[in-house]
């Protein structure tokens, strides 16, 4: 449900009422020494807030971490990360239980929502990141291209993922928890065709 400023507080801690079934139960994750290892991403509170950059600047102390101006940048502080994904929208994840003052937003207009339990994670990393994701997302993924700390909504082969670079040879990976087993089979094999590659040229 969308909280405003109004509202007295937007509690991120993880709902721990409701069991949900982990989305990558039953999938194996491939893990190819010097070419990349695929995993489970965490546990993340997530919430999306949607206003103008006017309304996002003085955020940082409420949230605990100052909201990116430029898009499609993350800026992380402490178990925090907020990204910009759009003019008016960013993406913040929580790793530990925490509490965000609402109260205390600026009085234009804002609006929160809880997506949690919409979404799931996967850690991506290794030396062939850019080679792997590369299979399946048409963007230019180099490190001059998409730098550390990029962070944008795209595709990987047909669904929609949300791709923030944590570091030069890693990637994090946002995806609707009912994509995550085709997501991995798909990194998986992608995985799998460069390490093909890489033995081949190692004969």
């Amino acid at each position: 449900m969308a909280k405003t400023s109004a509202d007295a507080h937007l509690d991120f801690a993880v709902d721990t009422t409701v069991a949900l079934r982990a989305p990558w139960e039953g999938c194996v994750f491939a893990d190819v020494p010097h070419i990349a290892t695929l995993s489970d991403g965490g546990h993340f509170s997530r919430v999306v807030l949607r206003g103008y950059d006017l309304a996002a600047q003085g955020l940082g102390g409420v949230l605990g971490v100052q909201p990116p101006i430029e898009i499609n940048r993350a800026i992380t502080a402490g178990t925090r990360t907020v990204m910009k994904l759009g003019p008016d929208e960013w993406l913040i994840l929580a790793e530990a239980e925490a509490e965000i003052q609402l109260d205390r937003l600026p009085a234009a207009n804002l609006a929160a929502v809880d997506v949690s339990h919409r979404q799931a994670a996967l850690s991506l990393a290794g030396t062939a990141v850019e080679a792997v994701v590369s299979a399946g997302c048409p963007l230019p993924l180099d490190i001059a291209s998409f730098p550390v700390n990029r962070a944008t909504r795209t595709l990987f082969a047909k669904t929609e993922i949300v791709l923030w670079r944590t570091a030069a040879n890693a990637f994090h990976l946002e995806v609707a928890r009912s994509f995550v087993p085709y997501l991995i089979a798909h990194l998986n094999r992608a995985i799998e065709a460069e390490a093909a590659i890489a033995n081949g040229r190692g004969r």
